[in-house]
């Protein structure tokens, strides 16, 4: 969530005026690509709270498993077209033909 988005939501409920105790998460806080930290951010945006770390590791978690998700179909899209120009100029090629798992 950018700075200036917290403002807002702060002063939608709280009074300018009014004392409150926050924690933010810095990117710092955990060990992940610009990337992931950039796409949890997003996530946080949909939220209608102030995250707290254990929140973080939630949406750190999530941006992790999208990015793998798109990773994955990404593979299994360039092995399709491979099986197909594969097929096209009768060359041997084996397509991935079930789920890898991390291990």
């Amino acid at each position: 969530m950018q700075v200036s988005r917290a403002i807002k939501m702060l002063a939608k409920y709280h009074d300018m005026d009014e004392h409150i105790m926050i924690d933010w998460i810095c990117q710092d806080s955990y060990d992940v690509s610009d990337k992931i930290w950039e796409d949890a951010c997003v996530l946080s945006e949909d939220c209608e709270y102030i995250a707290d770390r254990e929140m973080g590791r939630v949406l750190i978690d999530e941006a992790k498993d999208e990015h793998e998700e798109t990773l994955r179909e990404k593979a299994v899209e360039a092995s399709n077209k491979r099986t197909d120009i594969s097929g096209e100029y009768n060359t041997e090629w084996k397509p991935i033909t079930k789920e890898v798992k991390n291990v």
